[in-house]
């Protein structure tokens, strides 16, 4: 990885040896020196002042001068002293006429104490000894281009050898990377929604990408075409899977190992069903449950390099041929896993021509021939946590690898004398849930996902032993977060290790510059920079063993990004700010401006990843149409996001109260908003209220909850509680009437009017209205508790809310037959939202801790892709029911308390985020029908949402189907970009440290 960060070059000083009266030991004058007017002396200087070493490593050299003084022209003789075990100096002396230079050559033997140490060079001559100090830092060596940041969660991939590429699926940003492996730039993101696995196809040139939703994509490694292939419901199973995980044969079959939507029952590799893809004849068939077995679960299915061997544990041991496409051998999970499968099998692999199979159990791993005769088995100290792919053969068979957890580690044995070789432990937190060999290539490099990027390990070198106490984890440096963690540009910090010799002999490299740790172990120092922004802190032990921490430590201020690029003219409203070097304690914060003005109420946000910093802050109020540059102060420095952030054109807030649903009727240009008993009618132009419609009573009252309007526009329907609806003719609101519907006494909840006039209540059961007869029935199939319908009324679909399963539903208007999900496990809904051509809908789930999960479904009922936000964008406040696509269908507008997204329907990203003037009207504050909050005009670029003092009106720069896509992630530093990935999973929570 290109280092990103360049530092102050050598340092010099002058020793100046006192004149001869001067009284300390080195005031006399030297032997032999000439007369004159004054006392002879001399002066020497050094190149360095600090000589930086690693133990067997590259020497360096030291130059001394010296120049007379007062007439001298004699001699000196310079030496070393005072140095430490295995550091040595060549020559051991050199004389040096003065008025010229020599040089001392230091180096370090593979015994030398790491450690910052302090020696002496001294001149002599004559009777004087002059003793000049110099510090010499013995560290290990740093294992350069480690870390490599992505962005989002880097899970499986396949490394093609051919090309040199790494195929790396990515789910947290819905992409497959292509990286280089060689210069490890990345070459491409090309968007899969969901990617989670990676394998190639016998052609060499086709990738299946498996993923976390219904579908999986085969993609052309040169085009980087990517084509859906839709996940099939097959006959045996009854809920609805997604296919994680792939595995390519060479006859062209390909193994799709499913999950239950939202249950992970096989853990991340593994599978409920095992569905056979014919990629030649585009059939599928499910493999298993064999042996007569009622249920079928395996953790993973690996395959021989030459794709002819497929190996999978569910019951049995089951082996898989691509020649015969059928499974040639069965045994007991015992007769891999000897004594009596003890601990259970945790992952296994096979090697490229599948002659050989390792199975590892919690204690061993056991090596056996192809007819499962036992080889050897190999105990280990630590027991192997991981299960699944993580266990691979090198290329050449002389290595098994194994990825373990907790914390993240490499085992590797030898595969052909099958005796433990050792570990290198990985980078990250100690026990880091997301850490995963993505792949192995043909030379032994292991690319080892984290979140946020990936390590590269070359699994040939030497690992760190294992220990020998039983039960030891294969852990590596504590590697402490240095606190604070930052440092003012062109400036050293020291901080304390906590007090403790724990770190003695430790190195630590910041950016790949060394820094320095005190003899005690104590205090490290951490080099000067002249360039802002966050480097990595690599930490390496007296065994040789490293850990990298991503971002942990800043120089200078570097804001990254804010987290809404859009903000209301008027109204107060809160923005996050995102950087680095912003505060270094919990007492400061810095000053932010917008456009040049003071922001107001600049508070903490706590943040839990390296270096990152926050803080919230109120923007201050600036013309309607205003691009603003976002600036943050600190005592580090300064800082500007660049265009960051733009007031749209318009934003008012229309007075009014006791709003329980918003609808916009594009026939007449007119919002309704419907309260217990009238339904208001708003002009959007002007903004002024025309006079409501009255709804008829039922019993002495009225309460109703919802209204709908007919494709044509000629008829309102609103529904009411007690089971009855009103009928309103929007223009003519006289001859508005009432119809009782069948089981009065049962509350329904969302209507719509389908083209054949007939309004229809979901619920369970459902009932229609047909409004040519005013006529009610009950619908015998059940349509989902949440429907809704596209404009022109052609087709319902529903969902299920917490209260039922999960399902997702589709109606035929004319005879109610409906087509459904199987069981989406535990997925439920709080609201839905369908296209307006109907071509696909989405389901939105409203997340305790603030922010929605969001589901999108195309018109067969396959959910192809959930949303992934750019976390520098948090979702901290409630869900406001009403989410709305844009009228091309490109963009979903989900609103929140505080704020309005907009999320990108193709690749389940967020395009952008607008501020709200005021708090909306959440998920708990609405209607117990669920009914909307939030409507579009027909243009889709004004939005209306119901909030605490009446209708926000807010009126975009462009509709929201041409919002262009924000750039979140700010100007960092490349190839760091973007820094996302150091926030950890989707949707966190944020806490706000306010300040005293």
């Amino acid at each position: 990885m290109q280092r990103l960060f360049s530092f102050a070059g050598i340092l010099s000083f002058l020793l100046i040896l006192a004149n001869c009266g001067g009284g300390s030991g080195n005031t006399q004058p030297p032997a032999g020196g000439g007369g004159g007017g004054s006392t002879p002396s001399f002066t020497v200087s050094l190149s360095i002042s600090t000589v930086n070493l690693t133990p067997g490593g590259a020497t360096q050299d030291v130059t001394v001068s010296v120049t007379g003084k007062g007439g001298y022209s004699g001699s000196v003789s310079v030496s070393a002293t005072g140095l430490s075990s295995g550091v040595t100096v060549s020559p051991t002396s050199v004389s040096v006429q003065t008025g010229s230079s020599g040089k001392l050559t230091f180096s370090a033997s593979d015994s030398a104490t790491v450690g910052a140490q302090s020696a002496n060079i001294e001149a002599v001559a004559g009777s004087v000894k002059v003793s000049s100090p110099v510090q010499i830092n013995v560290a290990k060596a740093a294992r350069p281009d480690r870390f490599h940041s992505v962005g989002g969660t880097l899970w499986r991939g396949f490394y093609d050898d051919t090309r040199g590429l790494l195929f790396a699926a990515n789910p947290g940003l819905s992409e497959v990377d292509v990286i280089s492996g060689s210069d490890f730039t990345i070459k491409a993101r090309v968007s899969v929604p969901q990617a989670w696995s990676v394998d190639q196809m016998a052609d060499g040139k086709t990738l299946v990408i498996g993923t976390v939703a219904q579908e999986f994509f085969t993609l052309d490694e040169d085009t980087l075409k990517a084509t859906i292939h839709l996940l099939p419901t097959l006959p045996r199973i009854s809920y609805s899977l997604n296919c994680p995980s792939v595995v390519a044969m060479a006859n062209g079959i390909v193994f799709l190992l499913t999950q239950e939507m939202g249950i992970a029952g096989g853990g991340a590799d593994g599978a409920a069903h095992l569905i056979k893809w014919d990629s030649k004849k585009n059939t599928y068939t499910e493999l298993g449950p064999l042996n007569g077995a009622s249920s079928w679960s395996t953790k993973s299915m690996v395959r021989s390099a030459d794709r002819k061997w497929a190996a999978f544990a569910v019951d049995k041991f089951y082996l898989y041929s691509s020649d015969d496409d059928s499974i040639t051998s069965v045994v007991d999970l015992a007769t891999v896993n000897p004594p009596a499968d003890s601990f259970g099998v945790r992952g296994y692999a096979l090697n490229a021509d599948g002659s050989k199979i390792a199975v590892a159990s919690a204690s061993q791993v056991t090596f056996l021939d192809h007819s499962f005769n036992v080889l050897a088995t190999v105990p280990y100290s630590s027991a192997f946590q991981d299960s699944g792919t993580t266990v691979r053969f090198t290329a050449d068979g002389n290595r098994l690898i194994m990825q373990n957890i907790f914390p993240v580690s490499l085992e590797m044995v030898d595969a052909n004398s099958y005796t433990a070789l050792g570990y290198q432990p990985a980078f990250g937190d100690r026990a880091d849930v997301y850490s995963t060999i993505i792949a192995i290539d043909g030379v032994g490099r292991a690319f080892v996902g984290f979140d946020g990027g990936y390590e590269v390990i070359d699994t040939a070198q030497t690992p760190v032993p294992n220990p020998t106490e039983a039960g030891a984890t294969l852990d590596g440096p504590e590697c402490p977060l240095p606190n604070p963690p930052n440092a003012g540009l062109n400036a050293s910090l020291t901080y304390s290790t906590f007090n403790s010799s724990l770190f003695a002999g430790y190195s630590f490299y910041f950016a790949g510059a060394a820094g320095t740790v005190s003899a005690d172990g104590t205090q490290v120092t951490a080099p000067a920079s002249s360039q802002a922004g966050p480097v990595d802190v690599e930490c390496v032990d007296s065994a040789g063993s490293s850990r990298t921490l991503p971002f942990a430590f800043s120089y200078g201020a570097k804001a990254a990004a804010v987290s809404a690029n859009l903000l209301s003219p008027v109204g107060e409203q809160s923005l996050y700010a995102f950087g680095f070097g912003f505060f270094s304690d919990a007492s400061s914060v810095p000053a932010v401006s917008v456009g040049g003005l003071a922001a107001a109420n600049v508070e903490q946000v706590s943040l839990s990843k390296g270096s990152l910093q926050g803080v919230r802050l109120q923007p201050p109020t600036l013309s309607a149409s205003t691009t603003a540059d976002v600036t943050v102060t600190s005592a580090y420095g300064s800082s500007t996001v660049k265009g960051a952030v733009s007031y749209i054109p318009s934003a008012h807030v229309v007075a009014t109260s006791g709003v329980l649903q918003l609808l916009f009727d594009s026939h007449r240009n007119l919002l309704y908003a419907l309260k217990a008993s009238e339904i208001d009618v708003l002009d959007p132009i002007s903004l002024t209220w025309n006079t409501p419609f009255a709804l008829p009573a039922f019993a002495g009252s009225a309460n109703y909850g919802y209204i709908a309007l007919s494709p044509d526009g000629s008829r309102l329907v609103a529904v009411a509680s007690a089971g009855y609806a009103a009928v309103v003719n929007p223009d003519d609101p006289s001859k508005t009437f009432s119809v009782s519907t069948p089981n009065p006494g049962f509350s329904w909840g969302r209507v719509v009017i389908t083209k054949e006039n007939k309004a229809v209540f979901g619920g369970r059961p459902p009932v229609e209205i047909d409004l040519a007869t005013s006529t009610g029935k009950v619908i015998p199939t059940y349509l989902g508790w949440l429907i809704a319908s596209p404009p022109d009324g052609s087709v319902i679909y529903g969902i299920d809310t917490g209260v039922t399963t999960g399902q997702a539903y589709r109606t035929d208007i004319s005879t109610y037959k409906t087509t459904s999900t199987p069981q989406f496990g535990a997925q439920f809904w709080s609201d839905l939202a369908v296209s307006a051509d109907g071509s696909h809908f989405a389901g939105i789930l409203a997340e305790s801790n603030g922010g929605d999960v969001i589901g999108f479904f195309e018109s067969g009922l396959h959910l192809v892709n959930f949303n992934e936000g750019p976390l520098l964008s948090p979702a901290d406040d409630s869900l406001v029911l009403g989410s709305v696509f844009g009228p091309k269908g490109n963009v979903l507008v989900v609103a929140l308390g505080d704020s309005i997204e907009f999320w990108d329907t193709q690749t389940g990203t967020l395009r952008a985020r607008l501020m709200t003037p005021e708090e909306l009207q959440t998920e708990s504050g609405s209607a117990s029908f669920a009914a909307p909050q939030v409507a579009l005009d027909s243009t889709g670029q004004t939005i209306f949402a119901v909030s605490a003092s009446g209708i926000s009106a807010m009126t975009l720069p462009v509709p929201v189907d041409d919002l262009p896509v924000a750039a979140w992630n700010g100007p960092l530093p490349a190839p760091q970009a973007p820094v996302s990935a150091v926030l950890g999973p989707r949707h966190g929570s944020y806490t706000v440290r306010r300040s005293r």
